[in-house]
């Protein structure tokens, strides 16, 4: 896992080998077509409209799914590529692709639907709800205690491993390793490393939170996202984490590292509270759409307007110098711009050795995006996508683009 926050910056800034022409269209109207054939080069070597699939081949992206959401409905969806270079199995519907840092809102979401409950509160010290392991008393001090807000809102100090996550081989462990760096985990111990209430993007923190979420409900964290999100909003192709079934495997984008050769998957089969979200296009567009119906007040399937305001809310601005001079803020495991009535939110997330998400909504209009791909270098395309697609279909924030 390596997220890369610059993707989300860029992406809001402007706001292959093999692909044998195939693509799949589903209610795709001729704004898509053009968009597919006037996206901008963002390498700067061409003045000139560029077209998706030769972007695709260029930055060797074998496989993207892209769903649009206009007028809280899912509008337009195509697909297009295959799951793996070298063979001819197309990019459909059904076909599964790594979400990666785009997890972090369902983990964000499961948190909030606990304080909503009443089970937990954002401001409390964090080892009160910790009975198999607690923070060390180093890392969680009176005067600046360790707390649920601080930990979704990258304040908490915590450190980012280089590395991600792992187990010795042939080893089976579990979240007390990892969070203790202890063997057969591999990984280096959770540490405070930033001043707490400095913003320091950390995967260790949302591990941690699933960590919380385990101990406070007693069951497993995919358990948790299949009860609380997808089947209320009949994600039927989504799942955290390892094992994944034969039946999910068959239908996989793999993953392909820059240079367009096929990897093997990134995702741990202990830590993916950060990270291991598996899904389509447009199960993640049914997520985007019912966020921006709950944040209008039209759905309480997830949670109530009250609180999917905390979540899609600017708790912090960020530091403009560090998001590449574009003035944008932290929510709840994602990020924000613009105030209360006309806000915008978005996330971006990178799997090593290959695999992209970008998601962007607007709840005020309903409107929004979904573009996965299963190449390392796919952020690049979505970029120029959800560019041209603020610009065609007239996004609120499109002079950012």
């Amino acid at each position: 896992m390596k997220p890369k926050m610059k993707v989300v910056i860029l992406i809001f800034t402007l706001l292959i080998c093999n692909l044998k022409g195939y693509t799949q269209e589903i209610k795709t109207p001729d704004k898509i077509n053009e968009i597919e054939n006037s996206l901008l080069d963002l390498t700067g070597s061409s003045d000139a409209p560029v077209n998706l699939i030769q972007e695709m081949e260029k930055y060797n992206v074998p496989g993207l799914g892209l769903v649009v959401i206009n007028e809280n409905k899912i509008a337009n969806e195509k697909y297009y590529g295959v799951t793996k270079i070298g063979t001819d199995q197309p990019i459909t519907k059904q076909t599964l692709f790594e979400a990666a840092s785009v997890t972090k809102m369902i983990t964000a979401i499961l948190v909030m639907h606990y304080v909503e409950t009443g089970k937990i509160k954002l401001d409390q010290d964090i080892n009160i709800y910790l009975k198999r392991w607690k923070l060390p008393t180093i890392l969680n001090t009176k005067e600046s205690p360790v707390t649920i807000d601080r930990i979704l809102t990258h304040t908490a100090g915590f450190n980012r491993p280089e590395g991600g996550f792992s187990f010795a081989a042939d080893t089976v462990g579990n979240l007390i390793d990892i969070l203790k760096g202890q063997y057969p985990a591999q990984n280096q111990p959770l540490t405070i490393d930033k001043k707490p209430g400095e913003w320091n993007y950390s995967n260790f923190g949302y591990v941690f939170l699933q960590f919380l979420l385990e101990e406070i409900s007693g069951k497993p964290f995919s358990e948790l996202a299949r009860e609380i999100v997808f089947e209320p909003l009949k994600m039927k192709n989504s799942s955290m984490g390892l094992p994944l079934t034969g039946a999910q495997l068959s239908v996989k984008a793999y993953s392909h590292s820059m240079d367009g050769k096929y990897e093997q998957h990134g995702l741990q089969e202990v830590a993916f509270g950060h990270g291991g979200l598996v899904t389509t296009p447009s199960d993640m567009a049914l997520l985007m759409n019912e966020l921006m119906l709950s944040y209008s007040g039209k759905s309480t399937r997830l949670l109530s307007k009250e609180y999917t305001h905390q979540l899609i809310s600017n708790r912090l601005s960020l530091d403009p110098s560090v998001m590449g001079g574009l003035e944008v803020n932290q929510g709840y495991g994602l990020l924000t711009r613009g105030n209360t009535e006309n806000i915008c939110f978005m996330m971006a997330g990178q799997n090593m050795p290959g695999a992209t998400c970008a998601v962007i909504g607007f709840p005020g209009t309903g409107q929004g995006a979904v573009v996965m791909t299963n190449g390392q270098m796919g952020e690049l395309v979505q970029l120029e996508i959800i560019a041209g697609l603020g610009k065609v279909f007239n996004w609120p924030s499109s002079r950012l683009f």
